[in-house]
C-alpha cells in the first residue's frame, strides 16, 4: 500500500484502520483540520499499538462529544476497530447508535413546507371527505409506509438495491401465496398481472435508488405525487371531471416538490 503524503495532524492510507506487516495503515504528519480531537487522540494511541485504549476513547467520544458524533470517520473508524476484534455484539449496537446519530439531524425549512405543501395537496385532491373509522386505517396505512420507508432509507446503505428488492419481496409473495392460496395465484396470472407486477417492482426500486439520494421524508412525499397523476390520467383518458379545488390542491403538490427539490 503506497504512503500517504501527510496533511495536517495526521493522514491515512486507506479507509481502515487495519494493520498490515511491518507497517501501521496511520501515520503521524502535521496538522489535518478535518479531524475532529477524539478521533486525532485515537489515531495517536492506535499508532502506538495501544489498540483497546482508542477503541474506548472512540466509544466515549461518538457517545458524549459533539464533533466526534458528528465525524463519519471517527464512526467508521470505530466500526473498523470491532470488526477486526471480531466483537459482533459491540458491532450491532453501535450500528443502533450510529441510525440514531445520524437520524437526528434536523431537516431544513425547505424540506418542512415541501412535505407539508405535498400533504396538502393530496388531500385536496383527494377530497376530506370520509369517516372516522376510514381515518384511523388512514392514519395507519400512512404510519405503516413511513416506518417501511424509514427502515428501507438506512437498509438501502447496507445493499445494492436489487438484492434488496429482491429481499424484501421474497417474503410477502411467500406469504400472500400462502394466505390466498396458490389456485387463486394460478388464476390470476396472466400477461396483463405480470406487466403490473413487474411495473410496481421498478417503482419500487426507484424508491429505493431515490433513497440513496434524498432523506426519507422527501422521498416519501414525492411518491405520494402518484395520486396527482392518477388524477390527471383519470381526467384525461376516462373523461373525469376535474374541480378547481383538484386542480389547486395538484398546483399545492407541485409547489411542494419544488420546494423538496431546492432544500
Amino acid at each position: 500500500m503506497p504512503r500517504a503524503e501527510p496533511v495536517g495532524d495526521f493522514s491515512m492510507t486507506g479507509a481502515s484502520l487495519m494493520e498490515t506487516p511491518g507497517r501501521t495503515s496511520i501515520e503521524v504528519g502535521q496538522s489535518n483540520a478535518g479531524m475532529c480531537a477524539v478521533l486525532e487522540n485515537a489515531a495517536l494511541l492506535y499508532a502506538s499499538g495501544q489498540s483497546k485504549p482508542a477503541r474506548d476513547l472512540l466509544e466515549q467520544g461518538v457517545q458524549t462529544d459533539a464533533d466526534a458524533k458528528g465525524s463519519q470517520l471517527a464512526w467508521l473508524a470505530l466500526f473498523d476497530l470491532q470488526q477486526r476484534t471480531d466483537d459482533r455484539a459491540a458491532f450491532d449496537k453501535l450500528a443502533l447508535l450510529y441510525v440514531v446519530a445520524a437520524g437526528g439531524a434536523l431537516p431544513s425549512a425547505l424540506g418542512v413546507a415541501g412535505v407539508i405543501a405535498v400533504g396538502i395537496g393530496v388531500l385536496l385532491v383527494r377530497g376530506a371527505r370520509g369517516s372516522a373509522r376510514g381515518l384511523a386505517f388512514g392514519v395507519t396505512i400512512a404510519a405503516a409506509i413511513a416506518g417501511y420507508t424509514v427502515v428501507d432509507r438506512y437498509g438501502i446503505r447496507h445493499a445494492a438495491a436489487g438484492p434488496y428488492l429482491l429481499l424484501v419481496m421474497v417474503a410477502p409473495a411467500l406469504v400472500y401465496t400462502l394466505l390466498v392460496g396458490r389456485g387463486r395465484v394460478r388464476a390470476a396470472l396472466d400477461p396483463a398481472t405480470v406487466v403490473i407486477g413487474a411495473a410496481s417492482a421498478s417503482a419500487y426500486l426507484l424508491v429505493l435508488l431515490a433513497l440513496r439520494l434524498a432523506s426519507a421524508p422527501a422521498v416519501a412525499a414525492v411518491r405520494e405525487t402518484s395520486v396527482v397523476i392518477a388524477t390527471g390520467a383519470a381526467a384525461v383518458f376516462l373523461g373525469e371531471r376535474v374541480s378547481s379545488t383538484r386542480l389547486a390542491g395538484a398546483a399545492v403538490v407541485v409547489l411542494g416538490v419544488a420546494l423538496l427539490a431546492f432544500s
